[in-house]
């Protein structure tokens, strides 16, 4: 079996052989359980068009940055900040609609394509959603809705794209005049017709986040008629959303926000609680709601990224009047621990900023943005950091998923492999017991097991042999050496 790779047809016994094995593995290589250890690598600034102050609100897996920034005169722009080209400027106004004041970039995905909102100077029921991508160039945003029936000029207001997957999705919310006049989620392909709009149905709903999967976050009403509003986890295609209820609060309290969700499908936001706080949470999927920072007077937690670390802000402590402002904090859920209350901590005592909020996280876990003042100036802040490394995580994107067992697949048996070759425990070699490793730390809530996407790679499978039992204790043995 060693010397046939993943990918290619193996014998049905081999194959018996191989996922004994790596169950096995799965049993006794512990799984990766806190991100705790970090190391911050760099802090940046992003600057301003020329004005007072920029902000940033939305980072991909690769850095890059949207957000809003002061020009030299007017009212703010959002941009598109990376390390190569700097500061792109993406227009102060859509061109569709006439009395935009200023655009806020909110987020952006991995090719660069942006959404946001376009502000309108009579107030927010005339605000618009916009979209840009790199084709597009400096100033070339647009309207994101085609058309003119739905989501269009004369029966919405207040609409707001909020998120943008991979795959082009946007999702955001809307006020339908069409639908009672309140609010309502909705996903649509930009410049696509909003006869194809998908508009989600929680009464009165706001999406306020979506995964690479198109699974959604936001709060929606209780009822058409109830007062409540609850965090809701909108799973794609699924007929409705799964109500994830709140901290214990009730009357006023009886409130959540869903701000974040990862490829896992945890979410996080606000929520209030039984002693009438408003208080970050986090819940795994499939688990119930837990408070980040329990006793806090209004903090909320903000993103998640696939690696479980959660950034937000605690405004607590927030006072103008005695010099006090809100902190951002950085999260491990994996093991519910607070890296740091204040991100301040991580800096160099010199470094000149103050953190003010973290508003997103990279789905990889390895940049962090939000607004902060550095000597003396608002400015929009990118930091990186280096968590851990995953066993498993072969490409480093913050889950252990097919596509690291295609890395395992593609080099094995291979001797003076690295990590990011599948060698996940250092013995020079791509093997079985990388493989092992692999499925222990398995990221859930994914469309196939570890075990099926084994299969999918590798051969068809059949019902094991009656040897298999023996093949089990003898993998399990083996394994229990290796480590």
């Amino acid at each position: 079996m060693r010397d046939t790779p993943i990918g290619t047809r193996m014998k049905n016994r081999d194959l018996s052989t191989l996922l004994v094995l790596c169950i096995a593995g799965a049993m006794v290589i512990p799984a990766v359980t806190s991100m705790a250890d970090i190391t911050v690598v760099s802090v940046t600034e992003i600057p301003t068009l020329g004005g007072n102050s920029s902000g940033a609100w939305g980072v991909n897996n690769l850095g890059q940055v949207t957000g809003e920034a002061d020009p030299e005169s007017g009212s703010t722009h959002a941009f598109l900040w990376d390390a190569t080209s700097g500061l792109i400027d993406l227009g102060g106004a859509l061109p569709e609609f006439s009395g935009q004041i200023n655009t806020r970039g909110l987020a952006i995905n991995d090719s660069g394509q942006i959404t946001g909102v376009a502000f309108h100077a009579d107030g927010p029921d005339r605000d618009r959603l916009f979209y840009w991508e790199p084709s597009f160039g400096p100033g070339g945003m647009v309207s994101g809705i085609g058309g003119s029936t739905t989501l269009d000029s004369n029966s919405a207001s207040k609409v707001s794209g909020n998120a943008i997957s991979n795959n082009g999705k946007i999702g955001g919310a809307a006020e339908l005049a069409s639908l009672d006049g309140a609010d309502r989620s909705f996903i649509i392909t930009p410049m696509d017709t909003p006869e194809n709009a998908t508009v989600l149905f929680p009464p009165d709903s706001a999406l306020f986040d979506m995964n690479n999967a198109n699974d959604a976050t936001g709060r929606g009403g209780q009822s058409e008629s109830g007062p409540a509003h609850h965090a809701f986890l909108w799973l794609a295609g699924a007929a409705s959303p799964v109500d994830l209820g709140t901290l214990g609060g009730s009357g006023a309290f009886d409130f959540s926000s869903g701000m974040g969700v990862n490829i896992g499908k945890d979410v996080v936001g606000q929520s209030g609680t039984a002693d009438g706080n408003w208080e970050a949470f986090f819940v795994p999927f499939g688990g119930s709601m837990v408070s980040i920072l329990p006793d806090t007077f209004d903090s909320k937690g903000r993103a998640i990224s696939n690696n479980r670390m959660v950034v937000g802000t605690d405004e607590s402590d927030r006072d103008p009047a005695a010099g006090t402002h809100s902190v951002a904090f950085l999260y491990d859920a994996n093991s519910g621990l607070m890296i740091a209350s204040d991100l301040d901590t991580l800096l160099p005592e010199d470094s000149g900023w103050s953190f003010y909020d973290a508003k997103d996280i990279s789905p990889n876990g390895r940049f962090i943005v939000g607004t902060g003042n550095l000597d003396g100036n608002e400015r929009g802040w990118r930091l990186e950091i280096m968590p851990p490394l995953i066993p498993g995580d072969a490409n480093g994107d913050g889950m252990v998923d097919v596509a690291d067992l295609g890395v395992v697949g593609a080099n094995f048996n291979q001797i003076d492999t690295t990590f990011n070759q599948g060698n996940f425990n250092d013995d020079d070699i791509t093997d079985v017991a990388d493989l092992g490793i692999l499925g222990a730390n398995w990221t859930t809530a994914q469309g196939l097991s570890f075990t099926q996407n084994l299969h999918a790679v590798g051969a068809m499978m059949v019902v094991p042999e009656p040897t298999t039992t023996a093949i089990f204790i003898f993998g399990l043995a083996c394994l229990g050496r290796r480590h």
